[in-house]
């Protein structure tokens, strides 16, 4: 995040006073606030500011700012004491006591989200940095409402000479008609890798044994079947002291008896009081 003090004339300085952006704002003064993860460029106004030169200057000051840059930021005006509440949560960030570099340019911009829309990422490996042309850009983790993401900033501390990649860095590029949009690196972690690595023999160890069960099940002869069978109903009879088991089929045939008993019983009754009837009528 970069702090501009604005002047009568327009033009403008950059801030190095203060820690914070809370630290570097004063009420007597106007500002220009570029903060470059929300993407947003802020114009504050300070309550005791009676210069109207200054707050108009503030405007047209914003725009070189932004086309010098090359930079596609919305503008918002914010009046000290007023501040949204996505103002308030950037007072406590620090400010940088430098000139950032150079913004990248929109087609840079474009390739940026396509590179980090593509989440076709192996799973011991993350992303590290990214080549656009001539600029080197490494992956920065940002929290944005809650939420952590990923964007590509230029790197500041690139050493002269030839530079030897690590053995753990991986690289893959981007191409687009016949020609290199961007090259990606990725770092592997080692150990992610190892653990990996158990994960997926542990997992054949366990299909091995499944595949045998089902073989031994396969080849299982009668006999050995039948002695299963007794050795379960022998630790049944121990487990809740009963002497006989009687089978479910055994069980089904004595209710369907008892059935047919009580149905023929039912009948017979029946048939005797309609006898009695017919003789006590006869009787009359």
């Amino acid at each position: 995040m970069e702090v501009f003090d604005i002047q009568d004339t327009g033009d403008y300085e950059l801030v190095t006073e203060g820690n914070t952006l809370k630290e570097a704002l004063k009420e007597e003064n106007v500002y220009i606030i570029l903060s470059h993860d929300w993407k947003i460029c802020w114009i504050w106004i300070g309550n005791k500011c009676s210069n109207v030169r200054k707050k108009f200057a503030g405007a047209r000051s914003s725009r070189s700012i932004l086309s010098d840059r090359q930079l596609a930021y919305s503008v918002k005006t914010v009046d000290s004491g007023d501040e949204p509440k996505n103002f308030k949560e950037i007072l406590s960030e620090p400010i940088r006591k430098t000139y950032r570099p150079d913004a990248p340019t929109l087609e840079h911009i474009k390739i940026q989200q396509k590179v980090l829309q593509n989440k076709d990422i192996p799973a011991d490996c993350k992303r590290e940095a990214v080549i656009i042309n001539d600029r080197f850009y490494v992956s920065v983790e940002v929290k944005v409402m809650d939420t952590k993401t990923h964007k590509f900033e230029p790197s500041e501390f690139l050493p002269e000479g030839v530079i030897f990649l690590p053995e753990n860095y991986v690289s893959r590029l981007f191409v687009k008609h016949g020609k290199v949009e961007a090259v990606e690196f990725l770092t592997k972690n080692q150990h992610l890798k190892a653990v990996e690595g158990k994960v997926v023999e542990d997992k054949k160890e366990k299909k091995l044994e499944k595949v045998k069960k089902r073989q031994e099940k396969i080849q299982e002869t009668p006999k050995t079947i039948e002695k299963k069978a007794k050795d379960s109903s022998d630790d049944f009879k121990q487990k809740y002291n009963v002497t006989k088991i009687i089978p479910k089929t055994q069980k089904t045939k004595k209710k369907r008896v008892k059935l047919k008993k009580s149905i023929s019983k039912g009948k017979k009754s029946k048939t005797k009081r309609k006898r009695k009837t017919k003789i006590r009528k006869t009787k009359k």
